[in-house]
């Protein structure tokens, strides 16, 4: 049999379904990004008739139009998307071509900002559901709100209600700008209290993160093990090619898995001799 070179492992890994799943998902996650810091900066800019940045938004609304129509030509039932997606349709034209009140375009950049950014929550609000997260972020925004009346009273830097509540999110994700500073006793044990909370917090979050990620992966390996199986019934219709795939495949399998294997080895040899 011919030698398995590093490119036929390159092709095997390829073909496994988790690296194409993980390859997506980077690729989904990157896109989702990008779209919503582009929302963000929509939002910055739209109350502003600065006409420098008449750009950004036609930039903002080529990108909008374009994610519009990829998805209609992928889609397999164009009319039901139509249907589904009536407002992405009506926002992807370009309105400001037809209407010349600044009013009327204002409106239509807001709903477009408020779909980039529903498209980049759809997955964030999969995590919460799953993972149970709504006790957790909701006591978070409890606790900001309540934190800052105390804050604001004392704090003579914090000029307002506002001001504080930026002081206690900006605290609890340990960020710390230091634009604003505690200078009171108070203060500062509230300063205290918000840190320890948000380190927990975001301990909570990545861990959910992470553990999505890897319940994606586990399905996907799941599938490799499937695809295998399926192969193995039709081992007269391989090519060399698929030969080598399969080998590859089976070999990282068996790789990823080996350690395991070996624990299940060690503790049934500790049972016979126990």
């Amino acid at each position: 049999m011919q030698e398995v070179t590093w490119i036929d492992k390159w092709r095997g890994i390829r073909e496994q379904e988790w690296f194409k799943e993980m390859f997506r998902m980077k690729v989904k996650i990157t896109y989702e990004v990008f779209l919503f810091m582009l929302a963000l900066i929509a939002l910055a800019t739209l109350f502003s008739d600065n006409e420098d940045y008449i750009w950004i938004d036609r930039f903002i609304w080529l990108v909008f139009f374009l994610d519009v129509v990829v998805r209609f030509v992928r889609a397999p039932k164009k009319w039901q998307f139509i249907k589904e997606n009536p407002l992405d349709i009506i926002v992807a034209i370009p309105l400001d071509a037809i209407f010349q009140s600044a009013k009327i375009l204002r409106i239509f950049r807001l709903i477009r900002i408020i779909l980039i950014a529903t498209r980049f929550m759809n997955p964030i609000y999969q995590i919460i559901r799953e993972n149970k997260l709504e006790r957790t972020i909701s006591f978070a925004l409890v606790l900001i709100f309540i934190v800052s009346i105390p804050v604001n009273l004392v704090e003579p830097d914090i000029q307002n209600y506002g001001d504080a509540v930026w002081w206690s999110i900006v605290t609890m994700t340990t960020v710390g700008y230091g634009d604003i500073s505690p200078s009171t006793g108070l203060g500062r044990t509230l300063a205290v209290i918000l840190m320890i909370v948000g380190i927990g917090i975001i301990g909570v979050v990545t861990g959910s993160i992470a553990s999505y990620l890897i319940g994606h992966k586990q399905d996907s390996e799941d599938d490799d093990v499937k695809y295998i199986e399926s192969k193995l019934k039709n081992p007269k219709e391989w090519t060399e090619q698929d030969t080598l795939i399969m080998k590859t495949m089976i070999d990282i399998l068996y790789e990823k898995n080996q350690d395991k294997d070996s624990i299940v080895k060690i503790e049934g040899t500790q049972k016979r001799t126990g």
